[in-house]
């Protein structure tokens, strides 16, 4: 199995902070959504749409290609619509590979 730990050690990335909404429920015949979950402090690296290739760009669906504004990478496993925050920046997950099993790690398109 690929290990990537190192590449995701205190020397390579930044520390983000991931937000997902959490389980909402029908209370009295209405939608109550839940409180948002916060993870401070996941490491990831966070980089540039232009490090994609042109073919991987083109791949991607309309709708995210026209949206995507970075690349994320992380130990940590996000989904898409989860949320980055990134110091001032905040960014929404569009799309993400799950190699959590195989690598121990997650790469996402963020908009």
């Amino acid at each position: 199995m690929l290990d990537m730990s190192d590449a995701f050690d205190s020397n390579t990335t930044d520390l983000v902070t991931h937000e997902r909404d959490g389980e909402g429920a029908y209370v009295n015949g209405k939608w109550v959504p839940g409180t948002p979950v916060i993870t401070p402090n996941v490491p990831a690296s966070i980089q540039p749409m232009s490090l994609i290739s042109r073919e991987e760009f083109r791949d991607l669906p309309e709708g995210t290609r026209n949206e995507a504004k970075a690349i994320i990478w992380t130990s940590y496993p996000i989904e898409p619509d989860d949320r980055i925050i990134d110091g001032d920046d905040r960014y929404r997950v569009l799309s993400g590979d799950d190699w959590q099993k195989l690598g121990g790690y997650t790469s996402a398109i963020l908009g």
